[in-house]
């Protein structure tokens, strides 16, 4: 008997799934880490060399995941969601990042790549109406704060967004996913949005 599919999760990669903080820190410093705009936060850097490094396929393969954002798409897909991966990286980097979700995931999940989320997700529930996006977790508040109506929104704990009010976060002690300080296994949250 198939389990029914409940809608869809989408899921930032960059700051949630994936390291990019830290390879971005080895390189330019820990300096200003609660902007989240990557050349405000080092003004007195080139912004062509921010960008060179931000576009450079090798950036994102050396990246590491993250256990929590890994946990969130297992746990996602046990719960009968369909998993979309939204992420902004620039398109030319599909290859590379095709490669990386498949090595540190295992599983096969699809990536959209997107700048304004607000759009893609209006997009895609127009051309997916069965499984429409009924939630996004993003580590830049601003991709929350323009969601469509009925998408939930919650922030993955990044240090630039620690004073917004819905927040998940891994915590590595308890080996859980807690959000808003609330421990949770996500059912709850399941139980929300299917509402």
């Amino acid at each position: 008997m198939k389990k029914t599919c409940w809608g869809t999760i989408a899921i930032d990669l960059d700051g949630v799934v994936c390291d990019f903080e830290s390879e971005f820190c080895d390189v330019f410093g820990r300096d200003n880490r609660h902007l989240p705009n990557l050349h405000e936060r080092y003004p007195n850097v080139d912004t062509d060399i921010i960008t060179e490094f931000i576009q450079s396929e090798s950036t994102y393969k050396r990246l590491f995941p993250l256990f929590g954002g890994i946990l969130l798409l297992n746990q996602a897909k046990q719960n009968n969601w369909n998993v979309l991966i939204l992420t902004s990286r620039p398109k030319h980097l599909s290859e590379v990042t095709r490669t990386w979700v498949d090595e540190w995931t295992g599983h096969y999940y699809n990536i959209w790549f997107a700048y304004n989320k607000k759009e893609a997700i209006e997009y895609y529930n127009s051309m997916c109406p069965n499984e429409p996006i009924k939630f996004l977790v993003d580590d830049l508040v601003h991709n929350i704060e323009k969601l469509p109506n009925r998408v939930t929104g919650v922030v993955w704990e990044q240090p630039w967004n620690v004073g917004f009010s819905s927040r998940a976060r891994y915590n590595e002690q308890n080996m859980t996913i807690e959000i808003s300080d609330t421990v949770s296994n996500w059912k709850p949250i399941w139980e929300m949005i299917n509402k």
